[in-house]
């Protein structure tokens, strides 16, 4: 939910309890359909359909199709799944908010629908009742406040008409707000400039880094350190997102990093930033990120979340070796904590790790071609005794290449390291 004052909070809270809302209820199985509907019927005119077909064939029928403010679907369901029908209904019912029921096996495919279907929350399987309330009525809430936000942008057209003083007075202070707005990007851009640590000193590591914002302030990041016996730890991030928000939230990592001992194996580490990240993001934020060790020895252990795989090069191997088992984004699922799986690998000298986020892999060409990961590797398949220096040259290259003057659209990370032990 956006921020905006509390005395328009309190006017839609109030309509909320002046006004009873209807929810669609979608679900195969039918206890579980009869045990929400009766939780929620005494607060919410309730509708309910046992597959995606159904609740599109009663959307399709009502007369005011409109007045369903919110569905309630479960993903795996015959003929349909939830994603596909939460999908079709966007054309026939746009404002309505889309809550998903899914359980933990899905949420990969989730998430490569999140956008797509327009969903606005999804909640884990099971589920405490309390929680479900407060999520519909925080959906609710922010379904009068696009409502609201409509409403005054058709006043804003109406005045405008014909009031040409006030819209050169308008203009004037956008202006000036647009001066303030920058000097405080500058200032938070300075701000995330100053956290980000140097490259500590390392006899067994080369680092290049590409780290290039979207907008003025990045929701990329990165953390870099070293332990007192000489363990070298590293996080890549990237948080849902452009601009001061998602800033905001790797500012919060880098200052949950700090309070993570080297100590911490990889998968604790990633459950401590989960937890802490879940007890304070707002509505609908979320970051993915993995996070790396690497010793003297060459032993790599790593954990992601929610984050592409982690790539290794080696000049012994015929093709790229990916790593990291798949785990939740950070903070997506405020209530509840999802393990994280640690994977290791033994890296022998001249060996690249390459760890990046996936701005490095979504440059579209002219035509609306996405790069895309399967060329990403392909390139790298061709590259497996090239320099970390020269390989990121030539990474760059190909991907302006590729997108022939076409900008990026999201923030862009990629940091190779290349694991290189004094010789003795």
């Amino acid at each position: 939910m956006g921020l905006f004052k509390k005395d328009l909070l309190k006017t839609l809270q109030a309509k909320q309890k002046s006004r009873k809302y209807t929810i669609l209820l979608v679900d195969d199985e039918y206890d579980n359909l009869i045990t929400l509907s009766d939780k929620l019927s005494d607060e919410y005119n309730i509708l309910t359909a046992m597959d995606g077909l159904e609740a599109l064939e009663l959307i399709k029928n009502d007369a005011r199709p409109e007045r369903i403010h919110l569905i309630i679907s479960d993903q795996r369901m015959p003929r349909m799944s939830g994603v596909e029908f939460l999908e079709k209904t966007l054309n026939i019912i746009p404002r309505t908010k889309r809550i998903i029921l899914t359980a933990f096996a899905d949420i990969n495919t989730i998430l490569e629908s999140v956008n797509r279907a327009q969903i606005y929350k999804f909640i884990a399987k099971p589920f405490e009742h309390e929680d479900i309330l407060l999520t519909i009525r925080r959906a609710l809430e922010a379904y009068e406040l696009e409502g609201e936000n409509l409403r005054l942008i058709q006043e804003l057209k109406e005045l405008n008409a014909g009031l040409e003083e006030k819209v050169q007075e308008r203009t004037h202070e956008l202006n000036r707000k647009n001066r303030q707005m920058l000097q405080e990007l500058k200032f938070a851009r300075e701000v995330q400039n100053a956290i980000m640590p140097p490259f500590p000193e390392n006899d067994y590591l080369k680092s290049v880094l590409y780290y290039v914002p979207y907008e003025k302030v990045s929701g990329d990041t990165y953390y870099w350190d070293q332990s007192p016996d000489n363990v070298f730890r590293c996080f890549v991030g990237d948080a849902i997102g452009h601009g001061v928000p998602a800033a905001f939230i790797t500012m919060m990592v880098h200052m949950v990093l700090r309070s993570v001992t080297p100590e911490y194996p990889p998968q604790d580490a990633m459950s401590y930033l989960d937890s802490s990240l879940g007890n304070c993001l707002p509505e609908a934020m979320f970051m993915s990120g993995v996070y790396a060790l690497v010793t003297p020895d060459g032993f790599l252990r790593l954990a992601k979340a929610g984050h592409p795989p982690v790539i290794v090069l080696s000049e012994t191997q015929e093709e790229p070796i990916l790593l990291g088992a798949q785990g939740a984004p950070l903070g997506i699922f405020p209530t509840t904590r999802w393990p994280y799986s640690e994977q290791t690998y033994q890296l022998e000298p001249g060996d690249r790790i390459l760890l990046y986020t996936d701005g490095a892999i979504e440059r579209k060409n002219p035509e609306g071609t996405l790069f895309g990961f399967h060329r990403f590797l392909a390139f790298l398949g061709k590259q497996l005794s090239i320099e970390a220096e020269a390989l990121l040259e030539k990474l760059l290259q190909h991907l302006e290449s590729f997108s022939n003057g076409i900008q990026p659209v999201d923030d862009v990370t990629i940091l190779i390291l290349q694991y290189q032990p004094p010789t003795s």
